[in-house]
């Protein structure tokens, strides 16, 4: 499955920040200035969406194992969360006056205090939505096929229209169409898919034509993108590339021409791009700087050890994982890592791991990252003493970034422990 299309249903994998600014696009140009981090903190804000009025902004948080929806006042910088409307893309009605989610596979009306009006759609599965008309909607299936299809909500019918989809569908001004982004090739067996050489895989841009009921292709990305664009009033695309904004023409399908190169290092891996209906303002969803992203993965992988949840824990490591413990003792792959902290669990009562991270040294040449702590570990023993222990510890991180979408995945490829000291350890 394609990162994007997975991100309707994992928030969490991902820690992503969204930057509000001001847009220029006078004379032909396209001058990004007074970036603003809206939403900093570890963890996932994402889906911008601009009111009609252009003076709140919509986005999605997450918070704990749950996702909803905040209202950003853009003049008094006030979040407003609203807890009761949970899921994903938030949109606003034509009006302004309501705000339609994607929750459980369907497209929900809310009011602006959070509260459900009433369901629009009886989808089960849809991953991203745009409406058409009242009744007619064009849909991302968060299916296996990964399809584009157009809902009736009269027939309740879906008619599949592309498969391979990897974003949402995004209106061409002053059409009766969407475009969206897909992979080639593709295929919905995912054992076939896994065998593909990433390094070959395509992004198209495609178009689909809700009167002609046709796709065709406009244009191949030629770098790596998340896929997900915005039109410009003077009718062409903005997407982005790690820090690089491109501008498309349909007048020229061939060439991507690029028009901002953001300089702050936690504008690298720009994912999404929103601008506001008077054309004024502009929000960037990046992810934060690889250092960033190591550290607040440590902290995820902290509070999943007082979870004692095993599974979250494994999620930031690779597969063939080797970790040396405090004691000496050497534990190969994630099934003996896992196998560790269950036994662990299980018979050291109260048993918490906390790694605090001092230092994060980001390879120039290799894709690797060492960072430096140090460890405490704490438990109940047997006879009631409360025993600790403690030490440093360094990590070899990988990161690997994804063929297409450019976006990278840092992994623990090892770990050394070093037991300092030790109270009431036996």
């Amino acid at each position: 499955m394609g990162l994007n299309a997975f991100l309707c249903t994992a928030a969490g994998a991902q820690d992503v920040d969204i930057w509000l600014g001001n847009l220029d696009m006078a004379g032909g140009r396209v001058a990004i200035t007074n970036l603003e981090n809206i939403t900093h903190r570890p963890g996932y804000d994402n889906q911008p969406a601009f009111f009609p009025g252009g003076k709140t902004l919509a986005y999605t948080t997450e918070a704990g194992a749950e996702t909803h929806m905040v209202l950003f006042d853009i003049a008094t910088r006030k979040a407003t969360q609203l807890v009761n409307a949970q899921g994903f893309s938030p949109t606003p009605t034509p009006d302004g006056t309501q705000l339609m989610v994607l929750h459980d596979g369907r497209v929900e009306l809310h009011d602006l205090n959070g509260r459900l009006v009433r369901p629009l759609t009886e989808t089960k599965d849809a991953g991203h939505f745009s409406t058409y008309d009242e009744r007619t909607w064009a849909l991302f299936m968060n299916d296996k096929e990964r399809r584009i299809a157009i809902y009736d909500a009269d027939k309740k019918t879906l008619e599949t229209m592309s498969v391979g989809g990897d974003t949402p569908l995004y209106r061409v001004p002053g059409e009766p169409a969407f475009t969206f982004v897909a992979e080639v090739p593709f295929s919905s067996d995912s054992a076939v898919e896994a065998k593909f050489d990433r390094s070959a895989v395509k992004l198209e841009l495609r178009k689909l034509d809700m009167v002609r009921r046709s796709v065709e292709v406009l244009a191949t990305i030629p770098f790596p993108a998340s896929g997900h664009h915005v039109w410009t009033s003077r009718k062409t695309v903005l997407i982005a590339s790690g820090g690089t904004i491109y501008e498309w023409n349909p007048a020229a399908p061939t060439t991507w021409k690029p028009v901002a190169v953001l300089p702050h290092p936690d504008q690298q891996h720009i994912t999404r791009i929103a601008i506001s209906p008077m054309g004024d303002l502009i929000a960037l969803v990046s992810m934060p700087r690889d250092e960033t992203l190591i550290r607040d993965a440590r902290i995820a992988s902290n509070a999943a050890i007082v979870a004692h949840d095993v599974n979250g824990i494994a999620e930031t490591m690779e597969d063939s994982i080797v970790v040396t413990r405090g004691s000496g003792a050497r534990l190969a792959g994630i099934d003996d890592v896992k196998k560790s902290f269950t036994d662990g669990f299980a018979q050291q009562k109260g048993l918490v791991y906390k790694r605090t991270t001092t230092r994060v040294e980001v390879s120039a040449s290799n894709p690797l990252a060492a960072e430096h702590g140090t460890w405490v570990g704490t438990w109940t023993t047997a006879d009631g003493k409360h025993a600790t222990a403690s030490g440093t510890y360094l990590a070899m991180w990988r990161n690997s970034i994804g063929a297409t979408d450019g976006i990278p995945d840092w992994k623990i490829r090892s770990e050394l422990y070093v037991t300092l000291d030790c109270k009431h350890c036996k």
